[in-house]
Parts: structure tokens; sequence; C-alpha cells
């Protein structure tokens, strides 16, 4: 009932609109993540959350120096990709 209800009213439309209009971006650490064990997920220690801080920091300015100027204009990630 809701989704006819959603469907008949345009919602899904308007939605898949948006969506293409936002600018998608990823910065991945999969190679540190590959190395963590499942419970490092569980891991509060001050110097492995540390550990996460300074990994994400620099794939964070490694990414802004490659992507930079895509900001606000366009997508650097394709999601079909990741599909």
């Amino acid at each position: 009932m809701l989704f006819g209800l959603a469907f008949s009213r345009g919602f899904f439309g308007r939605l898949e609109r948006r969506l293409k209009r936002t600018n998608l971006h990823l910065i991945e650490a999969e190679d540190l993540l590959s190395r963590l064990s499942p419970t490092s997920r569980l891991n509060t220690r001050r110097d492995f959350l540390l550990m996460l801080r300074d990994h994400g920091r620099v794939r964070a300015q490694e990414w802004l120096d490659v992507n930079f100027d895509r900001l606000g204009t366009g997508s650097a990630v394709d999601l079909g990709d990741l599909l």
C-alpha cells in the first residue's frame, strides 16, 4: 500500500533526479582494512584509534591532491564500477 502511494506520487522519480545531481566521492583504504582482523572493529585502544585517524588523514590528503578540482563540479566515483 505505502509502496503504491509513493510510486503514484512520483516519489521515486524525484529521488532518482536528486541522486543524479549528487556528486559522489570515495576515499578508499582497502590496503589497511584488508590487513585488519574482523575483531579490530571492537578495538577501542587509543593507539589503534590514533593509527586509524592518521592513516585516514594521509589517504584524504592523497585523494585531495588528485581530485580537488572535482569537488562541487562532478563525481570522482562511478557507482556502477563499485557494483
